[in-house]
């Protein structure tokens, strides 16, 4: 029991020497704290002025420096305006220019439609004048070769020999491709 009586005891020092440490460690950090915090006032103190004169200064510097690009600009917007306003003279001038253009391609295409309407009318008027006459003769060829079915002569031979008109299809002008 004395054993663990004395180990208490050694325990209990060293507890207590820690705390002794500890308190005087804290109460030197306040002081260093304390004189660090009064060195600081006091530097401050003294270049308050320096700093607040070289505050003043920048500010100042910031607010040409703002004025001067501020001028800038309006100078800048200035000259895109009048650029600008020139510009839209040119724009419009080549915006006539292309739509003259487009017109005169419109009835350029108009006038080559018309041209294949006329020719592809004449070719249909061609192809019906071409059916009427094979029709006509179809007839005359089914009436020959019934009568030489009935008779067996053919008397398309002994009444007359008539010439057979040939239809030559209207001149075949050629579209110009646009």
């Amino acid at each position: 029991m004395k054993h663990i009586n004395d180990d208490i005891n050694s325990i209990n020092e060293e507890v207590a020497a820690i705390f002794r440490n500890t308190n005087e460690m804290l109460d030197r950090f306040e002081k260093e704290h304390q004189d660090m915090s009064d060195e600081l006032r006091a530097e401050l103190g003294k270049n308050l002025a320096n700093r607040v004169e070289y505050t003043r200064a920048l500010l100042n510097g910031f607010h040409k420096r703002l004025l001067e690009i501020s001028n800038e600009n309006h100078k800048m917007a200035r000259k895109l305006r009048k650029d600008l306003a020139n510009g839209e003279k040119e724009r419009l001038g080549d915006y006539n220019d292309i739509m003259q253009g487009i017109h005169v391609s419109i009835k350029g295409i108009r006038a080559d439609v018309n041209n294949i309407k006329s020719y592809t009318g004449g070719m249909l008027n061609d192809l019906l004048q071409n059916r009427v006459d094979a029709s006509a003769e179809w007839k005359k060829m089914q009436d020959a070769m019934d009568q030489i079915r009935k008779t067996g002569v053919d008397t398309h031979k002994v009444v007359a020999k008539k010439e057979v008109k040939k239809v030559v299809p209207a001149e075949v002008k050629k579209a110009v491709p646009v």
